[in-house]
This record gives structure tokens, C-alpha cells and sequence, in this order.
């Protein structure tokens, strides 16, 4: 809410800036030509913006691009007191294409921030304080005027975008969404999902027509605004005193019917008030041009546009998948927008070319044209919102919690769907949810979306395999997956297969079987973040029997997981390869950056490795005594450098350093302290023991090296003796 007030306070207060620094530095009829070389330079940067935030997101992007618009505030000040016309063409293009690029990547990150249920609740509420703090930039852009030059309103906005950069850096997005099981990660970008998707395109044809409605209304709004006041401080206290109107307005517009148009219009009819309300107000004005009606028509669709509109816009993307909205948002946000100001902007410059003396009716008219085009996709946009929310809850049916829609979207999702048959598109579990008939999900269950029949007669052989696999039924599963030989393309279907404990071990089994014909997926599937954790932590054990050099460098980069338990399994598979085959799959340098990721934390986070799948590893470090009592990182540790260093030596200084007898943890340390890098032996030694006597010894000598190996293998047998007698006093 803080960063939405201090965001807005800057917008507002810098379109009254602009409009005011511009008109006073240049004629009115340039402005056309303004407009497009800003819809251009935003084009550019939205397209730009749009790669980043897929790649980067916003968690990183926003901030540091308010800082950066902070910095060019900064240096645009400057350069109005000694080059005040470029200045004015600079800080227009700055506000008209990074100042909608910033308000869109910040209600990316608000989606990303906030979970489904919070989002509902919140996202009225941080409009709100978005709206007020429109007003106190357009208050402070009224008492700029009345103070100061235009000017000087400059480090004002520049501090308020640095506020909101800092305030952004607290916000954390939340890594909720997960793809559908089987679906590859999108590698698409956002104008291939405006392709494949008619409901994204109809969302951008919207933008357009709406902003080329505006950009018409707009320009003669100006125009008649620059004939009635002449030097540049009377025109900026209008327009701030417009923009603060604006404000106040679009704070009790959306205090007093926010929630009932949701609830009682539902999100198409809410978002199409916006372009009824502006289309009749412009037909006013096009009939009766006076400023009082060209400011009523202007006002109509900026109140709308930033209460109600807006309100119901942001859930228009609820249902869109997270690669999707993330690429083709700010598409659509700016980049839609800045092509229906070009438009606009060049129907502009030809009616003053051809009619000038006619150019406030036949803009007007085009005005209320493109506002009815828009009211036309209305019905079109609220079939796509549901259709495109049913596929939505097909693939995430276990990730949203359906029943919990307690807020005004609850009710416009149910009222968008009420008109429907929902046993026709909806399975008979998640209509249960829906309707909060089910009180509880089955964590037994395998993670497919929909249950499919055991058996199917008359179907391809592919495609029966896949409707057994997504059965639920484990028998039916089994008898697939037991069967002669697999063929590939059921893999998609094999490797969800893989989170359900019931079927789990046949089907890494049967994924073995076929792993040289798909290491991509299975690669792709282990490095996804996003990705059913389950599946990701079991993975290692089907590539562990694979001499392939990619399931080697797959593993590999699994060391550097997020996952403790994913780095764990990957670990063990790599040395299971190396104990095989007897490569070794990591470079030296490789296994001393990984060591030191895993010792570089704090004891606490040390001790407290715990793994799921607890009994599934295949460690030769560890026997039947120790499993169950060892420090899993520590274990995890060694495993890596024995990926390097002698297994036998390296497997009986652990099991020493696990002795009672303070002598044979001591000897085991010592030799710990000859093989390992200085760095490492540093960052190691507070997890291992408590206090420290003595300094390490100097590293490099090898018959010191040599010495402590002969001591620690004479130890052997006087180790092993101490660790059983530790343990059997430590029985229950």
C-alpha cells in the first residue's frame, strides 16, 4: 500500500508536470507527433521490460527501475536549467513510456506477492491508497505551482520513485504456482502467447480501442485547456487541480462501488462501464465542445479507468497461467496502450492536416467510435474469462484452494460460471471443491488432474497406456508400467508417476529403462524449480544409472539447488556413477564450490537437514548403525569429496568423528584437516565441534599428510569398536 500510495503520488504529479513543462515550451499542435514518438520509445521499452520480467522477475526488475526513473529525474532537473527544450522532450518520453511500464511490473509483483485468497482482499485496498496517493501528488503539484516553477517539482517526484524502489525490495514474491505435471516449462515469449491465445488478444484489442478513445478525448481536452490559460504556472495549477480532482473522485467512485460491481456485474460488465460511461459523456461533448464538457468526458474515463476498470482488469489475468502473464502483461498493459496513443496520435496529426477547422467534432466522433468497438468485445471477453479459468482450475486443481473465493471475486467467479453446466467441463472432485462438499483432499492420491477410466478397448495402444497411467488405479498403472518396453512419448505421464509413494519405485524402474531417450525431459524436470518437489528428490535415482556425460552434468547442476533434499539425492547418484564407473564426474574446482555452499551456513540451518524420503539412500558412508543418527549435511558433505579423495580413508574418519572416545574424533578431525583446503577446514570446523584448542596445522606437508593416514587407519578397528558401544548405550 505504501509503495502503490508513493507510485502514484509520482504519476499524478508527474502528467501535471509534463503536460504543464510541455504545452509551456512548445505549441499545442506538436503534441500529436509527442504521442506517437512516446508510443514508439514505449513499444521499445515495454518489449524490453517484458523480456526481464519473464527472465529476471519482478522481485529484481521493479526496484531497481524505480530506482533508475529516480536517477533520470534527477539529471532531467538539471537539464531543464540549461536546456529547457530538450528537457521537456526528454521527461515527456520518460513519463509517457517508463511511467506505465513501472505501474504495470508493479501489479505483476502484487499478483506475485500476494496468494490467490490475500490478493482478493488486498487488491481493492491497495488501489485505494494508490488513489490517495494520487492526491498528494496532485496536492503537491498544486502547491509546486503556486511556490515554485514548474521545475521544481522534479526532485519531489524524484523521491518519491525512490521510495518506492526501496519499499518494493521488502516485497517477496511467493513461489506458489507450479506447472501441470508433464507440461515442459514455457519457453515462449509474450507476443507467442498473445498468438496462441484469443482471449489474450481480445484483452489487447480492449487496451487499444479504450486508449485510442482517450488519446482523442485527451488531445482536444488540451487543446481547449491551452486556449483558456496561457503561461505555464496558470496551466499547471489546472491541471494539477484537474488530476487532484481526478483523484478524490476515483478514491469514493472506488470506496462506494467497488465491491458491489464486482458482486452484483460481475468483472466483464464492471470493466465495460468504462467504455459506456466515456462513450456517452464524449457523445455529450461532441454535441456541446466547451472546456466544462470536454473536462467532464476526460474525467469519465480517468475515474473509471483507475477505480473500476482497473479493479476488475488485474482478475481478468487471475486465471492466465503464471509464464503467460509474466510475458505478455506488460504487453498488453503498455505496449497496447502506447499503440493505441500512436493510432491515435495519427489520426491527430491527419484531421489537423486535412479539417483543421473541423478537428474537435471529427475527433470527438472517432472518440466515441472507438469506446463503442470496445463495448462490443464486452460479451466475447467474459466467455474467454471463463473458459480460460476452467483450464486454469483443470491444471492447478490441487494448487488453488477453490473454496476459499470468499471475497468479491468469489462471487463474480460463481456468477461467471452459474449460467453454465459444470459437470460437463468439471470433474467430479473439483466440482466437490468448488461447491465445498469435500472436506478433505487424499494426499494418498498421484498428482494427475482428473481421474481417467482403468480400461479402454478400442483406443490407440498409446493412448490406453496414458489413460491407465492417469487412472489412479495402482494396479492398472503397474501393469503398464511392467510391461516389454515403454515407448518415450508416454513420459510425460511416467514422471508424475514418481510423487506418488504407491507406484513410485516401479515407475523409476520403468523410466530407468528408457533414460538414454529421455535425459532432456528428465533434466529439464529435475532443474525446475517450480517443479513437484517429489519428483525433483527422486529423479537422482533413476539418472545414478546412466553413463551418459548429460545425466552426469544434470546432476551436477542439481548441486546448486534451492532444495537441500534435491542436493542430497544428487550427491548420491553422482558418486554412485563415480563408484561405477570410475570417472569422476565433477571437476576438482566443481566439488570444492560445492562443499563450500553446503558449510557456508549457520549451525542452526546445519542441524537442521531433515530428509523425506529418509531410508532411500544408498550411501556407503553410512551403515545400518549410523542411518537415522547422522547430520545429513554433514554426511552430504563427504559424499561430495568422495567424489575426489579415497572412499575407505574418507568413510572411517566419519564414522570417527561420530566415536565418544575424544582421542579417535580427534584423529579423524586431524586427517579431515590435511586433505581439506584451508577455506573449507575454516568453514568447517564450527559445525563439527564446539570449541577448538589448537590451530590448524600448515597445509602442504605431505609427510605430515601421510602420517595422520597411517593413524587413522591404525584407528579402524578401535573406531568401529567405540561407535557400536556409543550406540548400544544410546538405545531406547
Amino acid at each position: 500500500m505504501l509503495c502503490a500510495a508513493a507510485m502514484t503520488a509520482n504519476q499524478i504529479g508527474a502528467k501535471a508536470t509534463r503536460d504543464a513543462f510541455y504545452l509551456s515550451t512548445y505549441d499545442v499542435t506538436t503534441l500529436p507527433r509527442m504521442v506517437v514518438a512516446a508510443a514508439v520509445v514505449s513499444i521499445a521499452v515495454v518489449v524490453v521490460a517484458s523480456a526481464l520480467l519473464a527472465h529476471r522477475g519482478p522481485r529484481r526488475v521493479v526496484p531497481a527501475a524505480f530506482l533508475a526513473s529516480a536517477l533520470l529525474l534527477l539529471f532531467e532537473w538539471g537539464l531543464a536549467g540549461t536546456v529547457p527544450k530538450a528537457a521537456a522532450i526528454v521527461f515527456y518520453l520518460h513519463v509517457a513510456a517508463l511511467g506505465s511500464v513501472l505501474i504495470s511490473a508493479f501489479w505483476s509483483l502484487v499478483n506475485e506477492t500476494l496468494d490467490p485468497r490475500r490478493a482478493r482482499r488486498w487488491i481493492g485496498r491497495i488501489g485505494a491508497a494508490a488513489t490517495l496517493g494520487g492526491v498528494v501528488g496532485g496536492l503537491l503539484a498544486v502547491a509546486a505551482g503556486s511556490a515554485v516553477s514548474v521545475t521544481g517539482m522534479f526532485p519531489l517526484l524524484a523521491g518519491l520513485h525512490a521510495a518506492s524502489g526501496l519499499i518494493a525490495r521488502r516485497l517477496q514474491p511467493l513461489a506458489r504456482f507450479r506447472r501441470p505435471a508433464g507440461r515442459a516449462p514455457s519457453t515462449t515469449g509474450g507476443f507467442e502467447a498473445l498468438r496462441r491465445s484469443s482471449y489474450l488478444r481480445n484483452l489487447a484489442t480492449l487496451v487499444v480501442l479504450l486508449t485510442l478513445g482517450a488519446t482523442l478525448v485527451d488531445y482536444v481536452f488540451k487543446a481547449e485547456a491551452t486556449t483558456a490559460f496561457a503561461d505555464g504556472e496558470a496551466l499547471l495549477r489546472f491541471f494539477a487541480a484537474f488530476y487532484t480532482g481526478l483523484s478524490v473522485m476515483t478514491f469514493l467512485v472506488q470506496l462506494a462501488f467497488g465491491r458491489i460491481a464486482l458482486q452484483r456485474m460481475g468483472l466483464a460488465r464492471t470493466v465495460g462501464l468504462l467504455p459506456v460511461a466515456a462513450g456517452l459523456t464524449g457523445a455529450v461533448a461532441l454535441v456541446f465542445p466547451r472546456l466544462a464538457s470536454l473536462t467532464a468526458a476526460r474525467a469519465a474515463e480517468a475515474v473509471l479507468r483507475s477505480s473500476l476498470y482497473r479493479s476488475g482488469y488485474e482478475v481478468l489475468f487471475n486465471p492466465v497461467s503464471p509464464q503467460d502473464r509474466r510475458s505478455a502483461k506488460p504487453i498488453i498493459d503498455v505496449g497496447c496502450d502506447r499503440l493505441g496513443d500512436a493510432i491515435g496520435g495519427g489520426i491527430v496529426l491527419a484531421v489537423l492536416a486535412v479539417a483543421s477547422g473541423w478537428s474537435t467534432p471529427v475527433l470527438m466522433a472517432g472518440a466515441v467510435a472507438a469506446f463503442a468497438g470496445a463495448i462490443v468485445l464486452i460479451p466475447g471477453l467474459q466467455q474467454g474469462f471463463v473458459g480460460v479459468l476452467v483450464q486454469s482450475m483443470r491444471d492447478q486443481a490441487d494448487e488453488l484452494e477453490l473454496d476459499a473465493w470468499d471475497d468479491p471475486g468469489s462471487a463474480t467467479v460463481a456468477d461467471s460460471l452459474s449460467g453454465m453446466q459444470l459437470s460437463t467441463i468439471l470433474t467430479p472432485e473439483m466440482l466437490a471443491r468448488l461447491t465445498g462438499r469435500q472436506a478433505a483432499r487424499d494426499e494418498s492420491a498421484p498428482p494427475e488432474r482428473e481421474p481417467r477410466p482403468a480400461a479402454a478397448t478400442n483406443r490407440d495402444p498409446i493412448v490406453d497406456a496414458i489413460a491407465r497411467l492417469r487412472s489412479r488405479d495402482p494396479a492398472a498403472i503397474r501393469e503398464v508400467l511392467a510391461g516389454p518396453s515403454l515407448d518415450p512419448v508416454l513420459t510425460p505421464h511416467l514422471i508424475p508417476l514418481l510423487a506418488w509413494n504407491a507406484v513410485a519405485r516401479e515407475a523409476a524402474e520403468a523410466l530407468r529403462g528408457i533414460v538414454p531417450g529421455i535425459l532432456g525431459q528428465l533434466s529439464d524436470a529435475l532443474l525446475d524449480p517450480d517443479g513437484e518437489f517429489a519428483v525433483r528428490r527422486r529423479i537422482p535415482r533413476v539418472l545414478r544409472e546412466s553413463d551418459d556425460p548429460r545425466a552426469a552434468a544434470a546432476l551436477r547442476d542439481a548441486l546448486d539447488d534451492a532444495r537441500f533434499e534435491v542436493r542430497y539425492q544428487a550427491g548420491l547418484a553422482l558418486a554412485r556413477i563415480h563408484r561405477r564407473t570410475g570417472t569422476t564426474p565433477l571437476a576438482p574446482r566443481e566439488i570444492e564450490r560445492a562443499v563450500a555452499r553446503e558449510i557456508g551456513v549457520n549451525r542452526q540451518v546445519w542441524e537442521g537437514y531433515r530428509l523425506i524420503d529418509a531410508g532411500a539412500e544408498d550411501s556407503d558412508l553410512v551403515d545400518d548403525a549410523l542411518r537415522g543418527r547422522v547430520n545429513r549435511c554433514l554426511e552430504h558433505v563427504f559424499t561430495l569429496l568422495s567424489l575426489s579423495l579415497p572412499r575407505e580413508p574418507l568413510r572411517v574418519a566419519f564414522r570417527g568423528l561420530h566415536a565418544a572416545d575424544a582421542t579417535l574424533r580427534a584423529t579423524a578431525l586431524e586427517y579431515l584437516e590435511t586433505v581439506l583446503s584451508e577455506d573449507a577446514a575454516r568453514a568447517l570446523w564450527p559445525l563439527l565441534e564446539e570449541t577448538r584448542s589448537r590451530s590448524r596445522p600448515p597445509s602442504g606437508n605431505e609427510e605430515n599428510r601421510t602420517a595422520v593416514l597411517d593413524r587413522l587407519m591404525s584407528s579402524r578397528i578401535s573406531i568401529d569398536e567405540d561407535v557400536s558401544r556409543f550406540l548400544k548405550k544410546d538405545q531406547p
